[in-house]
């Protein structure tokens, strides 16, 4: 199992929590059953994404994981819609989150959820000392699949579609009302998103980090960009997940950050369809 120090757990528990989570997220977390899981986001009344959140069942108690550093902006948030409802949101400092690749087995007395539409494992252990840099391997197969943990740096500047959360069912279009569901479903059913995922590959490690605007290049042409997540390692090179209007069959061979250019090569993105 890799420790994934990245990641932070709350517990959401009452008698109305189930319906209290579903009617906050956007994906549709009352179609769980016990020990199902599924990935959400979290969204603004103007349909922008605070967060993506990893929502578990586990009989009427919901384990709810996202990013460390976005984790008490998204508790607190939370707790100022409980208004009258039975519902309790608390931290557990004393669990921990771990991935676990297909060949791995998990610990004993872990609980291991397996997200909808995404072929990823996740582990919930007791929590431990461990001083072992951020996994890349791990931060690398979440990107290829479509995870992506916002962190502060990008929080609420990009609709579900413009990171591809819609193709992990992150997102639901046809549930009822949460907050942003007006501005969320107006963007897939008129057609009007302008930016969208692109994801990329470069040998070596780039310096970039989530929120840093660069620019692609395609053919010649300067196209602005965000980067929504990014990770490398010596071995594996550099993934990362771009915002930018750029349609998914055109080709992107170069990036441009602080007057540096990188070869970079385009990855089969989770949105291209």
């Amino acid at each position: 199992m890799i420790p994934l120090n990245y990641l932070t757990v709350h517990k959401v528990s009452g008698a109305d929590a189930g319906s209290f989570l579903h009617a906050q997220l956007a994906a549709d977390t009352a179609a769980l059953a016990d020990g199902q899981s599924c990935f959400a986001a979290y969204c603004s009344p103007r349909g922008q994404v605070i967060a993506l959140l990893l929502v578990c069942r586990q009989a009427d108690n919901w384990t709810v994981i996202t990013q460390a550093g976005l984790a008490s902006l998204v508790a607190n948030r939370l707790r100022m819609y409980v208004l009258r409802a039975k519902v309790t949101i608390e931290a557990m400092p004393g669990k921990q989150v771990a991935g676990l690749f297909s060949n791995e087995d998990s610990a004993a007395g872990a609980v291991v959820f397996s997200p909808a539409n995404v072929p990823l494992r996740y582990a919930l252990t007791v929590a431990h000392n461990d001083d072992r840099a951020m996994p890349a391997r791990w931060r690398r197969a979440e990107i290829m699949h479509g995870v992506i943990w916002l962190q502060n740096g990008t929080s609420e500047r990009f609709l579900p579609q413009m990171l591809g959360l819609d193709a992990i069912g992150a997102v639901s279009f046809s549930k009822g009302c949460y907050p942003g569901q007006e501005i969320v479903a107006r963007t897939r059913y008129l057609g009007k998103l302008k930016r969208k995922p692109v994801l990329l590959e470069a040998d070596g490690v780039l310096p970039l980090n989530p929120g840093d605007n660069c620019t692609l290049i395609s053919d010649g042409d300067k196209i602005e960009a965000v980067v929504a997540d990014a990770v490398g390692n010596r071995d594996t090179g550099t993934t990362l997940l771009a915002v930018a209007p750029v349609e998914p069959d055109r080709p992107v061979n170069t990036l441009e950050w602080n007057a540096q250019r990188w070869p970079v090569r385009r990855a089969q993105s989770v949105a291209d369809d």
